[in-house]
This record gives structure tokens, C-alpha cells and sequence, in this order.
């Protein structure tokens, strides 16, 4: 096989990565997504891409489009991490590490707002990105290549079709039905509190100068962390106030979630309304410290979110073939770790680095598919194992649970050389 011609089903951040790669290499793609324009109310918040993530982004990229994915980095406020009780009584502190001037950013973790990526990523690709194309199906071809059925009649073929549409994704359904996500009981309402200088002044510093974990004990905790973008200028709360979605990539704000176990708030996932998630969380927290609730409360509406969290169940290797998976299509995790996109974007690169072995060194197709898939899930499957050990350190659903760990927390405060080990658990 020459250069084979690459289907992309999905426009996410892994199938658009992967589409600049393979453009990049003089591959034939094309990609096919769903929407015209991304509709997630998640979009507007950051992104973190670990150096893994970030590596895989820069050599996806290309040189021009790399340097415009750093000068939209915004700046994390991490600062210490501390996690509190429900009166932000300290707990347990883990030290910031001193910033250090990184002259290569690819190796380093970059933020971006997830909105930003994607306007980013979709940037070059004008006449390789297929929009409004609902897929439905694939079939095999009798002399190898696979023919994609979409909802509005049309049909496309290719040599090789790279499924990278996300969580439900169709065809994961149809090429590994077994393969499934399971929900993990757990919810977060996620939403953006402004952060003028006037309201600063009106929180705990500590909120405002890191991330904080408040723990309580019936399987919640509210978590924020402050995003510096340095560019409110002339923003003011009234100004916000009418356009809150105007701002999203310009101003300073805290990002805070609400993490609950439906278990114990099973009004949660009803609340879909973004005034009635703000006042249900405000009502579970009526007890709780009164900066935490203000921060709540003076949330507009419109940055706010419910998001359901699942995680995929580990998958056995299958017999490759001429369709494959990448990102959440195959690997969705929980978001606690924020691993998801740099994990897509891994599996972009290396999948990406393959084909170009079948295309410019004679490779067989099929054999650097599967080189691919057995890679991308021992990795891929590692980092959902990871992210769903934070989720239940942050949600632990009982009180012999909590107990035992304000116990290593106590432990970890007595020996701060012990806090390296227990953060790379």
C-alpha cells in the first residue's frame, strides 16, 4: 500500500490531532464530525496537557500552529494544594514546587481554554473537516477497505477508519460491543467564579492563591483553583453580568467543582438547569464555610454545568482490522487527573507515526495497526485506572473512608518526604 486514505469519525481534540499529523505528512484524511459547532457548555474551561500530551500536541502541529497554541496558554495559579474540611480548616498542605523556566514548553504542561484548542486545532484543516455528518455504520469491503454510511445518505471509503467520537462512541459499538463505559455513581457541577479584584478581596486567601480540596464526609467535595489570564482590563461585574460567555478566554477566574456521589444526592442529576444546579449546590453547602459559599453563589448561571462522569472498563487486545480507536472513544476516564485530552493526543501521534511508517516505508497496514493498539492500551488504560483512584479519594462514599484518610493526611503533614510518594500513587 502507497498512501492509504484516512477516514477520521470525530472532531475532537485526538481526531483533529491526528488529522494534522497525517496532513502535515502528505497522508490523504479526511475527518467527519457531527457538529457544525461544538456544543459541550464544558467547552469554555481549561485544558491541562501533562508533557506527554504536550509533546504529542507540538509534533502534531505545525511550527506556526504550536507557536499559537503557547501564546494562548493561560497561566494555572497552582500554588500549594491543600485540602480542608468543610471550614477550610487545613488538612493536609503539599507544597508548590519552585516555577521553574521552561525553554522548551513541548516537555512541559501547558493550559489552554478547551474552546481555544478547538478553534486551534480546527484551524488549516477548512477543507479536510467534514461537518453535519451523522455517522451510523461501517461495512468491511470485500477487497479491504471500509465503506462509512452517515445519516444524511452519503457514504465514504477508506482504507483505514479511526474512530475518535468520544464516550458513546458508535464505532466503538459496532466494532467492540462489549466494550463498555460504566457509570461510576458520580457527578460534578462545574462553574467559573469571575475574579475582579474587588471580588477577590472577597474571598479566603487561600482560595485565591491555590488549589483547594474541601472534603466532607458523605462522599462531596467542593475543589477551585484560580485560572490567571491577566487580561480582565475594563471587565467588571456589570459588564459580566449581561455577557458571561463573552469572557471566557479573557478574564481571571476560579474554576471550582462540586463533586458528589449520587448516593447521597440523588437530586443531583436532575438538576440540569443551570439556576437550579447553583442553588442545589448552594442548599449542600448551607453549612459549609461562608467563602466557599459565596464563591458558589456568586457563580453566573451561565458558566455553570453538570457533567455525569463514567469511565470505561478495561479492554482485552482485539483482532486488528481496518478500523481502530482512539481517545475517549476507547479509553474515557474520569476528568480528576485531567489526563483525557493529552492521552488522546498521545494516541494521535503515535497512531499518526505508524501510518507514516505504511505510507513512506512500505509497511504492512495491518501490522502497524496493531503495533498502534497494543501501545495505546496498556497506557491508555493505565491513566483511567489513575484517574479513577482520584475520584474515589475525593468521593469516598463512607466515613471509615474519610477517617482513614484525615489519618495519612495528618501522616503526610508530619513528613513532608513522604508527599512526593503519595501524590505520584
Amino acid at each position: 500500500m502507497s498512501c492509504p486514505h484516512i477516514v477520521v469519525i470525530g472532531g475532537g481534540t485526538g481526531g483533529l490531532g491526528l488529522a494534522h499529523a497525517l496532513h502535515n505528512a502528505g497522508i490523504s484524511v479526511s475527518v467527519h464530525e457531527r457538529h457544525r459547532v461544538r456544543t459541550e457548555r464544558l467547552q469554555g474551561y481549561r485544558v491541562s496537557l501533562n508533557p506527554d500530551g504536550s509533546r504529542a500536541l507540538s509534533r502534531c502541529l505545525s511550527a506556526r500552529l504550536w507557536q499559537e497554541f503557547l501564546d494562548h496558554c493561560v497561566e494555572a495559579d497552582y500554588g500549594d494544594q491543600v485540602l480542608t474540611d468543610t471550614q477550610l480548616r487545613e488538612r493536609l498542605r503539599l507544597r508548590a514546587a519552585p516555577r521553574k523556566v521552561v525553554a522548551d514548553r513541548s516537555g512541559a504542561t501547558n493550559d489552554i481554554q478547551r474552546s481555544t484548542l478547538q478553534t486551534l486545532l480546527a484551524s488549516g484543516l477548512e477543507d479536510i473537516v467534514r461537518y453535519d455528518q451523522d455517522f451510523l455504520r461501517y461495512e468491511q469491503l470485500p477487497g479491504g477497505q471500509v465503506r462509512c454510511h452517515f445519516a444524511d445518505g452519503s457514504s465514504t471509503t477508506a482504507d483505514l477508519v479511526v474512530g475518535a467520537d468520544g464516550g458513546r462512541s458508535r464505532v466503538r459499538a459496532q466494532l467492540l460491543p462489549a466494550a463498555k463505559r460504566r457509570d461510576t455513581g458520580m457527578f460534578i457541577v462545574a462553574g467559573k467564579y469571575l475574579l475582579t479584584e474587588e471580588r477577590a478581596q472577597n474571598l479566603p486567601a487561600q482560595l485565591r492563591t491555590g488549589i483547594t480540596g474541601a472534603l466532607e464526609m458523605r462522599g462531596c467535595s467542593l475543589m477551585s483553583m484560580p485560572i490567571r489570564q491577566n487580561k480582565n482590563g475594563g471587565v467588571n461585574d456589570e459588564t459580566y453580568q449581561h455577557n458571561p460567555v463573552l469572557f471566557d478566554n479573557t478574564v481571571d477566574y476560579l474554576l471550582w467543582s462540586y463533586n458528589a456521589s449520587q448516593s447521597h444526592h440523588p437530586g443531583l442529576a436532575k438538576g440540569a438547569d443551570p439556576h437550579a444546579l447553583r442553588d442545589l449546590v448552594g442548599t449542600l453547602i448551607a453549612d459549609w464555610h461562608p467563602g466557599l459559599r459565596r464563591m458558589v453563589a456568586d457563580t453566573h448561571p451561565e458558566t455553570i454545568s453538570l457533567l455525569p462522569v463514567h469511565t470505561a472498563d478495561p479492554v482485552r487486545p482485539w483482532p486488528t482490522s481496518t478500523v481502530t480507536l482512539l481517545g475517549d472513544a476507547i479509553h474515557s476516564m474520569t476528568p480528576f487527573l485531567g489526563l483525557g485530552a493529552g492521552t488522546a493526543l498521545r494516541d494521535a501521534r503515535l497512531l499518526a507515526d505508524r501510518i507514516i511508517e505504511v505510507a513512506h516505508d512500505g509497511r504492512e497496514l495491518l501490522a502497524a495497526v496493531g503495533e498502534y493498539e497494543r501501545e495505546m492500551l496498556g497506557y491508555g488504560f493505565a491513566a483511567v485506572a489513575a484517574s479513577r483512584r482520584a475520584s474515589r479519594m475525593f468521593l469516598a462514599d463512607n466515613a471509615f473512608a474519610r477517617l482513614a484518610f484525615g489519618a495519612a493526611s495528618r501522616l503526610l503533614t508530619a513528613f513532608p518526604s513522604l508527599q512526593q510518594k503519595f501524590v505520584n500513587q
